[in-house]
Parts: structure tokens; C-alpha cells; sequence
């Protein structure tokens, strides 16, 4: 068992650090020159301190720093720029706010990540956490006015500015459009989105508010088959064994994908029914005692994955999580005496697995379940593990 779960980590390990994203795309310098490159495609939520870059497959990967970029572009993915912006830069934390609501605008040269590019271009840079805003109109490039400072009273209060910007720069007399809308790269990506509508322009959506939105539910039927055992490894007086039997377990699994960096980390829950019934001696020093083990819960896993892309239809994956049993019928017992039962009890352990997905419809994966003690909360002077790994069987009904 401890060989598999060796094998287990290893090849999770290279399948999380061996595939890496490049894309086609061409970046030019401060200096003016313009490289055609593949770019590694990391799904910046703010503005990358560096780009890593190959020229072609073959070649060793090269990094570029902020400061040396003019312009990055991969079609339909991503799009920085550096302007020369105003900006007000703040802290998140109340006490380290002023208490004045008028900006106190400095320019800089920014390089900034297009999110919108149309008639309207929303542009967006992250400082410190502090994501400021900018619009493009006429090649124009201003700030959306948003401020957090403290009031009179000490307390955090907001200059929402950029919602009158919105009413007076960026309105459209064919719709109605509402400018009383969250300072979020979300609620602003829909605005420039009509707001282009309106005016017949087409727009391109960048990296991540295209998926900003919400991520992808999966909904998953599961069938398991696999290895199951029990022992009582530290009581010499009176040990049992129950062998190795092939067990069937079959659940369902609700996955959420993270509606960023690039769709490879989700968060899922696994509802999921097992059976295992076997039965054993007890070697002692007075004589050999038959056993008897039924157990059946429903595991309730809680996991988060990792998907490495192969190419658009087949990719591999990592998971781990910890399990919470819920226990239906469970108890170790005397064959020659049925009614002579002790209650078992369950506790949570945890789980590794790797696997592949075709599709998004079809996944094969090999879980291995940490040992559970289910005799831990009997009173019983006893330690019992029960051992579980198993290839599981998915099906996905929401692609």
C-alpha cells in the first residue's frame, strides 16, 4: 500500500509541473522591437511581474520583466498595453486610508490589461490588490474614478465617481443603460459590452472576464471498483485479519471549475455509497475466534482537483480532499455468536487520486483512501484500519 501511494505522489508531481501552457503570440519592447514567441498563458488575475516566453517548442524558456514590456498580445486571451496613466494609489486597509475623497492623481506609465476592446475599451491595472479601472474613448485613455478614504466618523466610505463617468461619457440614447453597477471587473466587462452593442461595434473580451461570470458546474455519475481490507495491526493479544476483497461503490459528484487560471483548479463534493462484508479468525493465545465485519457507509469526499491540458479534448488530473463517513450499518461480531456485536464507529481520513478526462464526458481515476481506525470511538482497548483503493468510473451529464 505504501508502495501505490508512493507511485501515487510521484506521478501527480509530474503531472502538475510537466505540462505547461504556451500559446501563440508576440510582445514588443519599450526599446520598440517586436518578438513573434510562444508565451507561457498563466491567466494573470492582476498584471504579470514577467512574462515567460520560448521562441519556438524546441527552445529553452526565457523570461522578459514588466518594465521591459510595451505591449503583449495572445489572440483572444490577452492583451497589455503600457500607457501613460493618472492614478491614485491606496491601501485596502482602513487605517492606513486618508481621509480626503479627492484623488490625488499621479502619472505613470502603466502597463495595463485590456479587458474590453471596442468603440469603449476597458482597461484595467492591480496594485497592491486595488484594481483601478480606465476607459479608452476617442483614444483617450482615463480613469473610472473609485476611492476608498475614511470619513469624519473614521469609518470607510467611497468615492463611486466613476458611476457619473459612466452616465455622461458612456451612455447610448438607442438602450437603457444602468450605471449603478458594483466597481467589478464583471459588472464593468457587461457595461462596455452594451454600451458597444449600441453603438454597432464588436467587441473582444480578454482573459479572465470572459469566464468572470461564474465557472463551469459538472455533474458527475460515479462508479468505483476496487481493493478493501481490515486489520487490527497493534493488538498482539487477540489479532484478525480480514484478506483483500473487490469491492463496488457507486456515487455522484458535483464539481465546481474556477472561472480562472485557465479552468485547471475546481472544488468538488463526491456522495458516494460502499459495502464491504468479509469474515475472519482471530489468532490468541487461547484458541482461534471467528469474526464477522459489516460495514457500509455513505463517504461524503470534499476535494480539489487540478487538471493538466493535453490539447482541447483530453487532459490529466489531481485531487485530494478528506472523506466524512456516514454510517448505515457497521459492526464487528462472533459467527458463532451473532448476538455478541460490537457498534463501530467511523472517522475521517483523507484521499489521493489521479486520473484522466475525455471530453469533459468520460474520467477514469485511481484514488487510494488513507487508513480509517473504525473502532477508535467504541471504548474498545483496539485499532482497527480499514484500507480502500479503487480505479472510479465518471460520467458527466452537464457537458
Amino acid at each position: 500500500m505504501k508502495k501505490i501511494l508512493a507511485l501515487l505522489v510521484l506521478l501527480t508531481t509530474c503531472t502538475i509541473y510537466s505540462q505547461t501552457k504556451f500559446e501563440k503570440g508576440y510582445f514588443i519592447t519599450t526599446k520598440g522591437n517586436k518578438v513573434e514567441c510562444l508565451i507561457k498563458n498563466e491567466d494573470w488575475y492582476g498584471i504579470p511581474t514577467e512574462i515567460k516566453y520560448k521562441t519556438d517548442e524546441n527552445n529553452s524558456v526565457v523570461s522578459i520583466q514588466r518594465s521591459s514590456l510595451q505591449k503583449v498580445f495572445i489572440k483572444s486571451r490577452l492583451l497589455l498595453e503600457r500607457h501613460n496613466v493618472l492614478i491614485d494609489k491606496y491601501s485596502k486597509k482602513l487605517n492606513e486610508l486618508t481621509n480626503s475623497r479627492i484623488s490625488n492623481f499621479n502619472e505613470e506609465s502603466l502597463l495595463l490589461k485590456v479587458i474590453v476592446d471596442g468603440k469603449a475599451r476597458l482597461l484595467k491595472y492591480v496594485d497592491n490588490g486595488v484594481q483601478h479601472f480606465y476607459y479608452d474613448l476617442d483614444s483617450q485613455i482615463k480613469p473610472l474614478e473609485y476611492k476608498l478614504y475614511k470619513n469624519s466618523k473614521g469609518g470607510l466610505a467611497r468615492n463611486l465617481n466613476y458611476k457619473k463617468t459612466l452616465r455622461e461619457k458612456l451612455n447610448c440614447s438607442n438602450i437603457e443603460l444602468n450605471s449603478n453597477i458594483k466597481y467589478t471587473e464583471v459588472a464593468l466587462t457587461k457595461y462596455f459590452t452594451k454600451y458597444n452593442q449600441c453603438n454597432n461595434d464588436k467587441n473582444e473580451i480578454y482573459s479572465y472576464s470572459k469566464v468572470a461570470e461564474g465557472g463551469k458546474i459538472n455533474l458527475r455519475a460515479k462508479l468505483s471498483v476496487g481493493i478493501s481490507n481490515s486489520e487490527n495491526p497493534l493488538n498482539l493479544n487477540s489479532r484478525f485479519d480480514f484478506d483483500n476483497k473487490v469491492t463496488f461503490k457507486i456515487g455522484v459528484e458535483l464539481e465546481y471549475v474556477l472561472p480562472f487560471f485557465n479552468n485547471k483548479w475546481s472544488g468538488f463534493v463526491e456522495p458516494t455509497y460502499q459495502s464491504y462484508s468479509n469474515e475472519t479468525e482471530s489468532i490468541t493465545q487461547g484458541g482461534n475466534f471467528p469474526y464477522i465485519l459489516d460495514y457500509s457507509s455513505i463517504e461524503i469526499p470534499f476535494g480539489v482537483r487540478y487538471y493538466s491540458f493535453l490539447n482541447d479534448k483530453n487532459k490529466l488530473f489531481f485531487n485530494g480532499g478528506f472523506i466524512i463517513d456516514w454510517v448505515l450499518n457497521d459492526k464487528l461480531s462472533f459467527a458463532n455468536n451473532p448476538s455478541s456485536t460490537v457498534t463501530l464507529n467511523t472517522t475521517t481520513n483523507y484521499f489521493i487520486g489521479l486520473g484522466y478526462d475525455f471530453n469533459n464526458l468520460f474520467s477514469l481515476e485511481f484514488r487510494y483512501n488513507s487508513p480509517k481506525d473504525i473502532t477508535k470511538f467504541t471504548g474498545l482497548d483496539l485499532t482497527t484500519e480499514f484500507n480502500n483503493y479503487s480505479f472510479k468510473f465518471g460520467y458527466n451529464f452537464l457537458d
